[in-house]
């Protein structure tokens, strides 16, 4: 696990004046505005590359208010092609960057928002209803530690934004293995559903082995839920 800054009131600093290193650029915050409220940031990302920037996504930050609302992030208005050499946002190393930072800075309990209708592998099987969990973003939130997913999609009210994916961590190790086991179960009774059947071809069941597998080494050693 790599060190990140874990002072919550420093985070937005540390996107606007440090940023992430990938082999596909240097990742950071272009430009910084207050929220609607004093615990909350808004953020341009940028991908830095010889000198040029490439505008790649906003971000919100929610900084939490103890002890009554959690931390959360939301990544939306993500620009699917950005240069040339790094081709479509979605699947690049610069995504998951982004949601494996988040996966590990984020506290117990944190949540993420992430827009997915440019997403059109995740949009199609959650479409023809795939479990969130096996779509192509879900697998990359699960496998960061958002145990817990629901899909936004439609709009509750005026200010909720587009089709997003969010993504919950656990409270405790205990909540962490029941979440996991929960989320075994859910994967096998989907497989045996008809719904599987209409989404072969989208993936699923390969990302289904993939996430099982998963799922068994993580609970490896610990003792079924009561």
């Amino acid at each position: 696990m790599r060190s990140y800054p874990l002072d919550w009131v420093q985070i937005g600093e540390f996107w606007r004046s440090q940023g992430l290193y990938t082999s596909q650029g240097l990742l950071r915050s272009v430009r910084r505005t207050p929220g609607r409220f004093r615990e909350e940031e808004n953020h341009v990302l940028a991908v830095i590359r010889e000198g040029e920037a490439f505008l790649i996504l906003d971000m919100k930050i929610f900084l939490g208010r103890p002890p009554y609302y959690r931390p959360w992030v939301e990544l939306f208005n993500i620009r699917t092609q950005i240069p040339q050499e790094i081709g479509n946002f979605h699947g690049s190393e610069i995504e998951r960057a982004i949601i494996q930072f988040w996966g590990e800075v984020l506290p117990p309990g944190g949540r993420i928002f992430v827009e997915y209708h440019n997403d059109t592998t995740t949009d199609r099987a959650l479409r023809r209803g795939g479990p969130p969990a096996l779509t192509r973003l879900g697998i990359l939130l699960v496998t960061h530690g958002f145990l817990w997913l629901k899909d936004w999609y439609f709009a509750e009210g005026l200010r909720e934004g587009s089709l997003k994916l969010q993504g919950e961590k656990p409270l405790n190790p205990q909540d962490k293995i029941r979440k996991l086991r929960r989320l075994q179960d859910e994967i096998q009774t989907f497989l045996t559903s008809q719904e599987a059947e209409h989404l072969a071809d989208e993936g699923v069941s390969l990302r289904a082995r993939t996430l099982t597998r998963w799922i068994e080494e993580q609970c490896k050693g610990t003792s079924p839920e009561p």
